[in-house]
């Protein structure tokens, strides 16, 4: 990239990217914030994109956004949903996201994801098909998975068919400065390297074999000298043995039996002496046991009862005196009642209608006297309402319609009064409308049309 950037998210700005070579972008932005301005990325050779922007917030296309400085999203989208697109993230100080994106659709593609500073979000976008996150929270179907882990650190899990979307990797998973290397080979999905899931000399190895999807050996997933083995047997996704997930001399084991997905029993998952068990039984996706999900002396039990994903009783997820009951009713994956799902005497409800997957009320999820709402009506995935994400009086809205992915409107996700609107129409992936990309009070939108050249 050699690019010229001039007022990245004020008015009447114009940034010229332009790349020689086997570069990647040669994008001219303008107005990359407010204003009626067009956008316009061509590719030379054997560029992978080729896509026409106009009107960063109206329009049908696909929208390349890069942030610089303390904006909220630094990202390159490009056929966020069909082809063979490249999505860059990049995040420099205290930024939300930082994930770097390459090839998020097919061959043998590189994805780097760094984070620097305080941000709040470290994630990826991962295709497990039939997926799942290190945050507990599963995909199926055509649904997109969309998980936070507590502290500073999430992951995003999308679905995969046919010739795959993302071919992503983690990297700073908590902390330190990481290198994820992710190829894929034929049919295969993820044939990740994985290096320093966190700190210290640690090396990590991933593998496809038959029909599975990660066969990865994970060594020092944080920091210490521990040890993390991923094997994978018959039809399963994931039966890691996972040692020192964060801090301490601690011990996790996934195994997988069956069909089932995630079997895993996790201990440390950040800070203190918890203990986390995960079981699942006959073609159950997730049937845990979690103890300490953080820190203080709580107590969390999941259990799971016939067709149900969750029925967990959750007593504590953090600290102070709170008590967490779910239960799960017929085909329904999670009704449960939360409370003090953090501090405070907040009530939180969760319920599930007809197939939904999530439906939950939640209050003080984190600190402060905050309100979130999840409702799924139809077959959407999320339609959370999530207010204090962590830090600030923020609010964040995420609405499904139709078949659409993410329709959320986040705000303040972490720093500086902005608002931010994600919304999906058609077969669209991400029609988002952002303001305040971490400077000044601009707007932006983004939409994407079913069909991109």
């Amino acid at each position: 990239m050699q690019p010229s950037l001039s007022h990245l998210g004020l008015c009447f700005s114009t940034v010229s990217l332009s790349n020689l070579g086997d570069s990647f972008l040669l994008p001219r932005l303008s107005h990359l914030g407010i204003g009626s301005s067009a956008r316009s990325i061509s590719n030379l050779g054997d560029l992978l994109l080729q896509p026409s922007l106009s009107h960063l917030g109206i329009g049908s296309y696909a929208a390349s956004i890069s942030n610089i400085g303390d904006s909220l999203l630094q990202y390159s989208l490009s056929h966020l949903g069909l082809g063979s697109s490249i999505v860059s993230l990049s995040n420099h100080g205290d930024s939300l996201l930082q994930p770097s994106l390459s090839h998020l659709g097919l061959s043998s593609s590189a994805v780097s994801l760094y984070n620097l500073g305080n941000s709040l979000l470290q994630s990826s976008l991962s295709h497990l098909r039939i997926g799942s996150s290190t945050a507990s929270i599963s995909i199926i179907g055509d649904s997109l998975l969309l998980s936070h882990l507590g502290l500073g650190s999430s992951a995003v899990s999308l679905s995969n068919h046919g010739d795959s979307l993302l071919q992503p990797s983690l990297s700073h998973l908590g902390l330190g400065s990481s290198a994820i290397c992710l190829s894929n080979l034929g049919d295969l999905l993820l044939q990740p390297s994985l290096s320093y899931l966190g700190l210290g000399s640690s090396a990590a190895r991933l593998s496809i074999h038959g029909d599975s999807l990660l066969q990865p050996s994970l060594s020092h997933l944080g920091l210490g000298s521990s040890a993390v083995s991923i094997s994978n047997l018959r039809d399963s996704l994931l039966q890691p043995s996972l040692s020192h997930l964060g801090i301490g001399s601690c011990a996790a084991s996934i195994s997988n039996i069956g069909y089932s997905l995630l079997q895993p029993s996790l201990s440390h998952l950040g800070l203190g002496s918890s203990a986390v068990s995960l079981y699942n039984h006959g073609g159950s996706l997730l049937q845990p046991s979690l103890s300490y999900l953080g820190l203080g002396s709580s107590a969390v039990s999941l259990s799971y009862h016939g067709n149900s994903l969750l029925q967990p009783s959750l007593s504590h997820l953090g600290l102070g005196f709170s008590t967490v009951s779910l239960s799960n009713l017929g085909d329904l994956l999670l009704q449960p009642s939360l409370y003090h799902l953090g501090l405070g005497s907040s009530t939180g409800s969760l319920s599930n209608y007809g197939d939904s997957l999530l439906q939950p009320s939640l209050s003080h999820l984190g600190l402060g006297s905050s309100v979130a709402s999840i409702s799924n009506p139809g077959d959407s995935l999320l339609q959370p309402s999530l207010s204090y994400l962590g830090l600030g009086s923020s609010a964040v809205s995420l609405s499904n319609i139709e078949d659409s992915l993410l329709q959320p409107s986040l705000s303040h996700l972490g720093l500086c009064s902005s608002a931010v609107s994600l919304s999906n129409l058609g077969d669209s992936l991400l029609q988002p409308s952002l303001s305040h990309l971490g400077l000044s009070s601009s707007a932006a939108s983004l939409s994407k049309a079913t069909e991109i050249a």
